[in-house]
Parts: structure tokens; C-alpha cells; sequence
């Protein structure tokens, strides 16, 4: 079947998502489709500029690498990036989506010359529906939903991370797990409802005296552990120590509610630790707080750092 050149052109201006011509060097040398303004902004100022003439230097520079990539191996390339109307210089922002939008770009060579350069075809697709579900269900899947805290399961992705940087590059770190003591109690005579107000109490209180950078999780039931980078055991110890006795003091805040107390084990990352090694040690120095009277803090035993 024989194409007009003005269909031809209707049918490329038709294309749902935005494909780009871009050369080598950066120059965006030709557009076509993408004009629904609900997922995409007009991007017909760019023909003629290059990347690094309306994209922040470290987004031109990692496009240009994909660039390179795909004209280098003559391959597809695919790869996801994010971008929002002030990141592109000189884009109407009153007209397309507002906020950050993610992009799938699938980058495949083109098979002539643009004004003597190299050139791939880049397609820009929309994924930001998909992004924000995948993203909510990791969210989802990695954190307490009663606390909002990680669970169990993110928080031992982020010690094995820690632990592997602590084998190679020796930083301090430290572990803390604590129990609310005498927590079926609490349940049985406040009423279970008024128990999660007590673990969320206490994990908020924790939470507003933390850093950033430490990882606090619900490991399960009552018992919660934090992960302390850069931390050695005294001054784990110590911090510890401060966050058991605001506990306490809040629970003597209102006599009309449960006031509770926790016990808490300290330790340390050790040279040839494994993550159950670690865990196991500080859980015996738990056991121990427990064992001793609870609302206390006991540091983990043998093995002590050099």
C-alpha cells in the first residue's frame, strides 16, 4: 500500500507517546506524537537544542550515556527515568500533568544519518500510574501497617546492606531490640485496642528521638529492633539508655492509661558477623534485660569489639 507523505506525517503525529530523534551529541533533531496533554507536555521547543541546553547537567549526562550505549552495542536500550515540567527549560507548565512524571525510554538506533551525526529513535512512554502502584506495593509489603514502621523483612534487607559495608569498609555500627514488658498483661486488662495505642506511643516517642539515618522496625508482636550506622556500643549504650527512661517517664504522664516500661538488648557488629549471629546475640542480651527485672538495658556479651 502506497502512504502519502501528508498520512504519513498524520500518522506519526497520531503516535500515542512522544518519539524524539536525537543525535549523538545531544541535539534533538525531530518529534513526533505524544500530544496528549494529560501525559505529556509539548516538547516542540527542543528541536534544535541540545540536552544539556534544557536538562540539568547530571540528567543531560546520564541520557547521553544511554545514547551512547545504544549507538556503540546497536541494541535497544530501555531504562526509567523521572522528570517534571521545571526540569525542562523553556516547557509550558500550564499545559500537561503536573508533579514528577516517570518515563520508560526505549532508545533504538537510527538507521541514517541526522546532518552527518549518529541519531537513535527515543521513545518516551508515561508509566507513572504503574510506578506509583509498584511503588505502594513495596511500600506495602515492607512496612508494619500498624506502626508505619519497616517490617521484619526490609529490616533485615537493610542489616545484611549495613553488615556487608561493615565487612568491607569497617564503619561501627550497632543494634538495638527491645519488648514492651508485660505486654499480654496490658492487653488483658486494658483491652487489645488499647494495647496498639501503647506499641504506637512508644514507637512515635522513639521515633522523635532517633536520627534519620537509624532503621527502626517492628520485628514482631511487642518487640521492635533499630539499627544504629556510624554507632559504636558505648554510645549506642548510652542513647539507649535515654530512650528507655523517656519511656518510662511518659508512662507516668496520665494515670487513666497503661504505663509501660520496655527492656532492650545492645550490640554491636563484630569482625566475621553473620546477620544471625548478630541478632542472636543481641536477642540474648534482651533475654537477659528480661530476666534481670526488666525496664533495664543490658549489652551483649562476648564477642566485644577490638
Amino acid at each position: 500500500m502506497d502512504i502519502s507523505y501528508d498520512s504519513l506525517r498524520a500518522f506519526l503525529a497520531a503516535l500515542p507517546d512522544p518519539v524524539f530523534i536525537i543525535a549523538k551529541s545531544g541535539r534533538y533533531a525531530g518529534l513526533f506524537g505524544g500530544a496528549d496533554s494529560r501525559y505529556y507536555h509539548d516538547g516542540s521547543h527542543l528541536i534544535g537544542l541540545s540536552l544539556h541546553d534544557v536538562l540539568p547537567a547530571d540528567k543531560a549526562e546520564d541520557f547521553l550515556r544511554q545514547i551512547a550505549v545504544c549507538l556503540e552495542e546497536q541494541r535497544l536500550v530501555i531504562f526509567e527515568y523521572g522528570l517534571s515540567g521545571p526540569d525542562v527549560a523553556g516547557l509550558d507548565e500550564t499545559r500537561g500533568p503536573t508533579g514528577e512524571i516517570r518515563f520508560q525510554g526505549h532508545l533504538s538506533p537510527f538507521r541514517a544519518l541526522v546532518e552527518g551525526e549518529q541519531a537513535v529513535i527515543w521513545v518516551a512512554r508515561n508509566i507513572t500510574e504503574r510506578h506509583l502502584l509498584e511503588e505502594q506495593l513495596r511500600h506495602n509489603s515492607e512496612t508494619d501497617p500498624l506502626t508505619g514502621l519497616y517490617n521484619r523483612r526490609r529490616f533485615l534487607t537493610e542489616v545484611t546492606e549495613r553488615l556487608n559495608e561493615f565487612q568491607r569498609y569497617g564503619q561501627p555500627a550497632s543494634l538495638i531490640m527491645l519488648d514492651i514488658d508485660h505486654f499480654k498483661q496490658i492487653n488483658d486488662s486494658f483491652g487489645h485496642q488499647e494495647g496498639d495505642r501503647v506499641i504506637c506511643r512508644v514507637c512515635e516517642l522513639w521515633r522523635q528521638q532517633l536520627r534519620e539515618v537509624d532503621v527502626f522496625a517492628r520485628f514482631g508482636g511487642e518487640e521492635f529492633t533499630v539499627l544504629l550506622p556510624h554507632t559504636p556500643l558505648a554510645s549506642a549504650a548510652a542513647s539507649t539508655e535515654r530512650l528507655r527512661t523517656a519511656v518510662e517517664q511518659q508512662g507516668k504522664d496520665d494515670p487513666n492509661r497503661p504505663a509501660p516500661t520496655i527492656s532492650l538488648g545492645v550490640g554491636c557488629f563484630v569482625e566475621g558477623d553473620t546477620v544471625d549471629s548478630l541478632i542472636a546475640r543481641v536477642d540474648a542480651a534482651l533475654y537477659r534485660a528480661k530476666s534481670a527485672g526488666r525496664n533495664r538495658v543490658e549489652l551483649q556479651e562476648e564477642p566485644l569489639p577490638a
